[in-house]
């Protein structure tokens, strides 16, 4: 299952295509997301880890080569640390919902059923215990990407034809120079 959720852990699109492993850049690319993001032309941005390609609306950390400048590094660092919340959704989600640990095994039209009930659940606890979790959420980990959406994470490493784009690139570029030290 792959989702794109807010500071505020609301999940705002999910895709749970084949029962398995399929690696993140994959399940990126044959989602309806990259669609969605470019008919609306948005100037929002998903931040996603290093399996993602880094698009023009998708921002991804940089390739660790051993030879990253210190703004490079410092950028990483705080990309890893607005992606935490992608986790503690997944987290807070399975915990609530425990069927979604046995989904992934399960083929077929049920299986989506499900998890978009699980979603959908989900979502309107949190907006009936809003006034409850504002409180914690303000402590949340992600401090300077406040209006980003984030994109699923997973130590993925094999590279399965995420490839960047020089577009997305160079706003990573813009983005981490204003991490110089």
């Amino acid at each position: 299952m792959q989702i794109v959720c807010d500071h505020k852990r609301r999940i705002r699109h999910f895709t749970a295509g084949q029962p398995g492993s399929v690696h993140n850049a994959r399940a990126y690319k044959k989602s309806e997301v990259p669609q969605i993001l470019l008919r609306k032309n948005t100037n929002g941005r998903l931040l996603g880890d290093k399996a993602y390609p880094c698009t023009r609306y998708l921002m991804t950390p940089y390739k660790d080569n051993g030879h990253l400048l210190p703004h490079q590094k410092k950028f990483d660092e705080e990309l890893s640390k607005c992606r935490v919340d992608v986790e503690h959704t997944i987290g807070i989600l399975k915990q609530r919902f425990r069927i979604l640990y046995h989904m992934r095994l399960q083929p077929g039209m049920r299986r989506l059923k499900v998890i978009r009930a699980c979603v959908v659940l989900h979502n309107m606890v949190l907006m009936r215990d809003r006034e409850y979790l504002e409180d914690a959420l303000e402590g949340s980990t992600c401090q300077t990407c406040r209006n980003e959406a984030h994109a699923d994470v997973a130590d993925d490493s094999d590279d399965d034809g995420a490839v960047d784009d020089d577009d997305g690139m160079r706003l990573r570029d813009e983005v981490a120079k204003r991490f110089r030290v």
